[in-house]
Parts: C-alpha cells; structure tokens; sequence
C-alpha cells in the first residue's frame, strides 16, 4: 500500500497529488502528519515563496517548504 493510500485510510482524507501550493487549498503535511489551508502567498528571496497557513490545530504560522511529492498532498473537498 503506498504512503498516499495509508494516509487516506488513516485519517479520512481524500487526497490528490500536488505540485504547488495554491491560495485558499487545504493541504495534508507529510512531515507534521495534519492539515493547513493556505491563507496568503508572498515571494521571498530567499524560498522563492512563502505561505501564510492555518493548520488544522488553530495555529497560523509561516510555510516556506516547497510540495514534497509522494509526501504532501492537496486535500480534495
């Protein structure tokens, strides 16, 4: 069973794969094992791209980490 499959069955998510992060998606976290929805993308000069997030625990924090594939997927609802 592939990782994508274990993590849908696990959690209840529908998931698809994903290249780039897009304002207003929810996105499942391979590294933190949860969810965040893009609140705000800025350029940065140094990632190329941040992401003003809102994760699923309430907390709005800063994501600079590019898709991850295989790993990180967007959340179909």
């Amino acid at each position: 069973m592939r990782y994508k499959e274990r993590v849908e069955r696990r959690t209840g998510l529908k998931l698809k794969e994903a290249t780039k992060y897009e304002l207003g998606k929810t996105y499942y976290c391979g590294y933190w094992g949860k969810t965040f929805k893009v609140l705000e993308i800025k350029p940065s000069e140094i990632w190329g791209e941040v992401y003003k997030c809102l994760w699923s625990d309430g907390f709005t924090t800063t994501h600079s980490t590019a898709i991850e594939p295989d790993y990180d997927y967007e959340v179909i609802i």
